[in-house]
């Protein structure tokens, strides 16, 4: 089929007016059809081009949550360097180590995430 259904059943009316005016006012090109209390959305099977631009978006999302890391790991770096003299050098290696080892969690989590992300776009 070249298009997905999706249906939600809704109790409240002005709930379910609501539901369909803000589907209707995303920019996501949808046109959802009410009735008797149901709420019916056909939803497009993605094209090549779309899965390629949301696929752009997801690295370009993945890339700033990654600079946002950066910026945390060096800003945990310029606490280290502050108590740097009250501290051993041993201790200002170990804490370096460790915001690094933290950093590189962070990244690997957010690639994990992307690789998945891609998958999905990819598979659907």
């Amino acid at each position: 089929s070249s298009r997905v259904l999706w249906t939600l059943a809704v109790t409240q009316l002005n709930v379910l007016t609501a539901i369909d005016k803000a589907i209707r006012e995303s920019d996501l090109g949808l046109n959802p059809v009410t009735e008797n209390g149901m709420l019916t959305v056909p939803v497009p099977k993605l094209s090549q081009e779309h899965r390629g631009n949301l696929s752009k978006l997801c690295h370009k999302t993945a890339e700033q949550f990654k600079v946002r890391v950066r910026g945390v790991r060096k800003d945990a770096l310029d606490m280290v360097k502050k108590v740097e003299k009250q501290i051993s050098k041993d201790d200002k290696q170990r804490y370096e180590k460790q915001i690094q080892t933290e950093t590189d969690k962070f990244v690997a989590k957010i690639d994990e995430v992307l690789a998945a992300k891609e998958k999905d776009i990819k598979d659907n």
